[in-house]
């Protein structure tokens, strides 16, 4: 069927889209090749990166990428470089000693800033710093919605200013309009106090409160916050809220493990409140007790895994005595690092302080088989889910070293932790949950004025 007569069109804005690394094109494209999988024309709008073309196909996906245009934060960080230069080379025009280089250096959360930094830090934060895709986007995305209420716009944050791209189309076109929220746009959590301000955040509450009102439906990737959404938003958003998760994205048989090592494996990154300490404690304390006698420890971080909240994780390696058991890795091929998680005896999975959000990285574990050890909130959703599956390892977060000590002897000695549910990982597959999607969407009405 040509594009000009198909009835199923579907425009989908996500800043990140593969080969973007961040994890949220991973989702952008799932649902992507979910629509064109099942007759849908689907075109994407997404950033231009280096070395991408600016229109192209990805499967039966066509990607456009749009350049950002200036935003306010462009505009600040060039004034910054600017002021630098002048200063550097002062009145007589004689280069003065530059800075040290610090490249490389961990970037580290300022303890103190004045009023007036902040107030520029929220505004060139509003509602992100990404601000410069949505004019481009909302361009692009005008060649490709017909305006007639049949076709679906689908955007995708964070960041969210994918969602203003749809609320300034809205003005102007006839769509269903369809939001999804991989992480909470509003509240207490949302982004860092540094770059946030009391009228920035009513501007954004008001954002939101516009999205939410104008759109017709409203995906959420987790029941939690769902939940959020239906507490704070009432019975105007309940009948066009959907759950959908990220989900597994692939099932692979199990590997058998070298039996002379015991092997923990963490891929990912440190960050927010996923404080690596407690864990390494716990490690140290099983490695001294002499209880995996012969084996060898290895412990693979794997990623964004060197610093914690700007300060480096080796010295406290060293501290522990864990030097030869500890391996840092940066980024690996996508292949590696699965090749390594099946080569693992535990799978390690922080998440601290998300009690709204799951980690992508908890649905790729699934998909690996081997036992997950995961310190979260005895109640967040990402304990919830690992119960549902059976057979992995709960830690609170607020539980100390010798609770995770518990858990690790263990798995270190081959105790399980119950039976895993086949039926909940089919539930949970990521065509699973594609499939859900594409009938919700197909049934979805057009918002009434």
């Amino acid at each position: 069927m040509s594009r000009a007569a198909s009835r199923n069109r579907a425009v989908v804005i996500a800043y990140h889209y593969p080969p973007d690394p961040a994890v949220g094109s991973l989702r952008a494209r799932n649902v992507a090749q979910a629509l064109a999988a099942n007759g849908f024309e689907v075109d994407v709008i997404s950033a231009t990166r280096a070395g991408t073309p600016t229109d192209s196909l990805d499967g039966n996906v066509h990607v456009v990428r749009v350049v950002l245009t200036t935003s306010p934060r462009d505009f600040l960080t060039g004034l910054k470089r600017l002021v630098a230069r002048l200063v550097i080379r002062g009145d007589s025009g004689a280069p003065r000693p530059t800075a040290p280089n610090l490249a490389g250096a961990s970037w580290k959360a300022p303890k103190h800033v004045s009023t007036l930094r902040r107030w520029m830090g929220a505004i060139t934060w509003l509602p992100d710093d990404r601000q410069g895709f949505i004019i481009p986007a909302a361009r692009a995305a005008t060649n490709y919605l017909r305006g007639d209420g049949m076709d679906i716009l689908y955007t995708s944050g964070p960041p969210f200013s994918d969602h203003l791209v749809g609320l300034l189309l809205r003005r102007c076109r006839r769509f269903r309009w369809v939001l999804e929220f991989r992480d909470p746009w509003t509240g207490e959590n949302s982004k860092p106090w540094f770059v946030r301000a009391r009228f920035t955040d009513r501007i954004e509450r008001w954002a939101e409160n516009q999205c939410l009102l104008k759109c017709d439906g409203i995906v959420a990737v987790t029941r939690a916050y769902a939940d959020v959404l239906t507490e704070r938003y009432g019975d105007r958003i309940t009948e066009k809220l959907a759950v959908v998760r990220n989900g597994v994205p692939h099932t692979f048989p199990p590997v058998q493990s070298d039996r002379s090592t015991f092997r923990i494996v963490h891929a990912g990154s440190f960050y927010l409140g996923r404080d690596p300490k407690p864990f390494l404690r716990a490690v140290a304390a099983l490695h001294q007790s002499g209880r995996l006698g012969p084996r060898h420890l290895d412990v693979r971080l794997v990623g964004d895994c060197r610093h914690f909240n700007g300060e480096p994780i080796a010295p406290e390696v060293e501290r522990l005595g864990l030097t030869d058991s500890v391996t840092f890795t940066d980024w690996l091929p996508h292949d590696e690092t699965l090749r390594l998680m099946q080569s693992s005896d535990v799978l390690l999975l922080l998440a601290q302080r998300q009690p709204l959000s799951v980690p992508n990285k908890l649905f790729e574990y699934l998909g690996i088989g081997k036992p997950i050890l995961a310190i979260t909130d005895e109640s967040s959703e990402t304990a919830q889910l690992l119960r549902d599956v059976g057979g992995h390892f709960i830690v609170g977060e607020r539980r100390g070293p010798e609770e995770i000590l518990e858990a690790l002897d263990a798995l270190a000695t081959g105790d399980a932790a119950g039976s895993r549910s086949p039926e909940t990982l089919e539930r949970l597959a990521t065509r699973t949950q594609m499939s859900t999607l594409v009938e919700w969407l197909r049934q979805l009405p057009l918002r009434s004025d």
